[in-house]
């Protein structure tokens, strides 16, 4: 796996707009595969592609409502901080090969490309790179900015998207080949004996980061979502895990003794992680 690179602006980077279509909220059915194994996952093809789009183009500055650096192209890919007000804090990564990924600036006026050449956005200010391995000679940097909450595609927030599938869909776990799928997400049974299927939390919010979202099934049924930002699934019990945002929906139907043994596991599990 290539390894990260991280852009530092002059002044701290933003970004608008790029014609890469409509954000498409459904997956084909007829996928081969459920989860995301450990064998085959790499940051590139799992991680940088999988985050909210762009309603652009979209202006990107240093600060909320400061100076324009960067801006991002239509439906371009961003991961998203789990910002309250009207701004947000955004990042995306860029392809960078040969002598521009040795370069210790990016011009002003650069087009930014994804590995598949796919234009993007355009950076406005000169900005400094930093490189994690300069005897590399290709990878993808790593820029953020501010961006309006309204440059943002609502529908393209996992949260958003979840809650549309369970109320169209149902809660049978079959049917949650396609949402899986379109998300990368892998499985796990760490926790009690749920079948886990979860995808971390976006690196601008987290480093090192714990679940965004992990879907709890059992006998072939969602019961519940463990979640780290807003969720309203209707016919939920929402219980607060008592670390960061952390929390827990299940629904209404499954037995509140159940539910209050997965709360009072987790709360105790991650109270004992670093």
């Amino acid at each position: 796996m290539r390894v990260l690179t991280i852009l530092l602006c002059l002044t701290f980077c933003a970004c608008a707009g790029s014609e890469t279509g409509e954000f498409d909220l459904n997956v084909a059915e007829d996928l081969p595969i459920m989860v995301v194994s450990e064998e085959y996952f790499s940051y590139e093809s799992d991680v940088i592609p999988i985050g909210e789009h762009i309603d652009g183009p979209a202006n990107v500055r240093d600060e909320e409502g400061g100076e324009l650096i960067f801006e991002l192209y239509d439906n371009a890919v961003v991961q998203i901080a789990d910002d309250k007000g009207d701004w947000v804090r955004i990042s995306t990564h860029y392809w960078l090969e040969g002598e521009d990924y040795q370069s210790e600036v990016i011009k002003a006026n650069t087009i930014l490309y994804d590995q598949n050449k796919n234009a993007f956005g355009k950076v406005l200010v000169e900005c400094m790179i930093y490189l994690t391995q300069k005897s590399e000679t290709e990878g993808y940097a790593y820029i953020e900015g501010y961006t309006h909450q309204d440059n943002i595609r609502q529908e393209s927030l996992i949260e958003n998207d979840l809650v549309r599938f369970v109320t169209e869909k149902g809660r049978e776990q079959d049917v949650f080949k396609s949402f899986i799928q379109k998300y990368k997400m892998r499985s796990e049974k760490s926790h009690l004996d749920y079948d886990g299927v979860y995808i971390y939390e976006n690196w601008i919010t987290d480093p090192s980061p714990g679940y965004r979202i992990n879907l709890l099934f059992k006998a072939g049924e969602l019961k519940g979502v463990f979640h780290s930002r807003d969720l309203h699934i209707a016919n939920t019990k929402t219980y607060d895990l008592g670390r960061m945002n952390f929390r827990v929906s299940f629904f209404y139907d499954y037995p509140e003794e159940e539910q209050q043994k997965y709360v009072d596991y987790m709360s105790d599990w991650l109270q004992s992680v670093d």
